[in-house]
This record gives structure tokens, C-alpha cells and sequence, in this order.
């Protein structure tokens, strides 16, 4: 038993002075790498600015932890205001990786240039199932092309589409559907 202990030690010994010495990393031993919500952000808005010909408006970004949802689209005062709880946000790109968070930042920026094209009459509560869906549908089409101008791989964000989000609802498709639109937007920027 003796052996077997001291064998682990120098093992272990020799491991941490390699990593230290050649750059290694030991598995587990890797640190936590600090990622921020924000730069994805700037990323589409980057992207959305090499699609927008004479700009794409005013859009600001705010990080509200009392948002339940992982990001959301509204106007205030006539401006466009992306609204994202930054932990949930986090755990998105822990989960599915930095690309599903561009995607989701992609899709809500879509729903800012969908409706400075064609501006939503009446309020949310009242949009019918059949036109809420397809206003989804559309921002899912931008993202995935925001995606392809950016170079972002879509295959991720298809991911969290089909599994975290896959659920119908009155106001979004099912994942399947927007993960589709999402590649068609991707295929249509490429």
C-alpha cells in the first residue's frame, strides 16, 4: 500500500511540474474561465452591423437579475431595449456554450430589426398564437444569418433551441421549427 500511495505523489508531483514547466493543465485543474454575457452581445451587434446598410437603430442592452426569462425584447420610450438576466445567461453558455448566448442575443436583436420593418400594432397580450409565431420565426431566421455573417457556429444554439426551448407555447414555436428557421437564416447570410 505503501508503494501504491507513494507512486500517486511522485505521479502527481511530476504532473504539476510539467503543467507548470510546459503549459500543461491536469483535467479538473483547469481555471474557471470568467465569461461575460456583454460580449456576445457586441459580437451581434458587430454582426448586425455588417447587415444593416444604413444602420439598425438604437439598441441598448441591460442586465436586470428580476427578468425570469434568459433574455427578452421590449421597447421603452420609443427605444429598444434588450433585457437579459446575466445569471441565467451565464448558465446558458456554460451549458450550451458562447453560441447558443450569441444566438439568443442574435434572435432578440432580430426581433428589433423585424419590427422597425414592420412595427407591431396593439399590445403582446392581444398578438394572435399564429402572428406571435411567426414573428419568432422571423428573429430566428436573423439570428441564424447573424450567426453565419459572424462566423459563429449555429450548431450549439440549435442545441439549446431543441432542448431548452422545445416546448410550444402560446407566444414561441417549438424548438424544432425555430431551430430550422435558424439554419435557413444561417444558409441564406453564408
Amino acid at each position: 500500500m505503501k508503494d501504491r500511495t507513494e507512486t500517486l505523489v511522485w505521479g502527481f508531483v511530476i504532473a504539476f511540474v510539467a503543467g507548470a514547466v510546459f503549459g500543461a493543465v491536469l483535467p479538473g485543474c483547469a481555471p474557471r474561465q470568467i465569461y461575460s454575457p456583454f460580449d456576445s452581445y457586441l459580437r451581434v451587434r458587430d454582426a448586425f452591423g455588417k447587415l444593416c446598410w444604413s444602420g439598425c437603430g438604437a439598441v441598448s442592452v441591460e442586465s436586470d437579475a428580476n427578468t425570469s426569462l434568459a433574455s427578452t425584447w421590449i421597447i421603452e420610450r420609443g427605444n429598444d431595449v434588450i433585457v437579459f438576466n446575466e445569471t441565467e445567461m451565464q448558465l446558458v453558455g456554460e451549458r450550451y456554450g458562447e453560441q447558443a448566448v450569441f444566438g439568443i442575443f442574435a434572435h432578440e436583436y432580430g426581433h428589433h430589426l423585424d419590427f422597425s420593418l414592420e412595427p407591431k400594432i396593439g399590445p403582446w397580450s392581444e398578438m394572435s398564437r399564429q402572428e406571435s409565431w411567426r414573428r419568432e420565426l422571423i428573429a430566428d431566421r436573423w439570428s441564424g444569418c447573424a450567426m453565419a455573417t459572424a462566423g459563429v457556429w449555429t450548431e450549439p444554439y440549435v442545441h439549446y433551441l431543441e432542448t431548452a426551448a422545445r416546448e410550444a407555447s402560446h407566444t414561441h414555436p417549438p424548438g424544432p421549427m425555430r431551430s430550422a428557421e435558424a439554419l435557413e437564416g444561417s444558409r441564406a447570410c453564408r
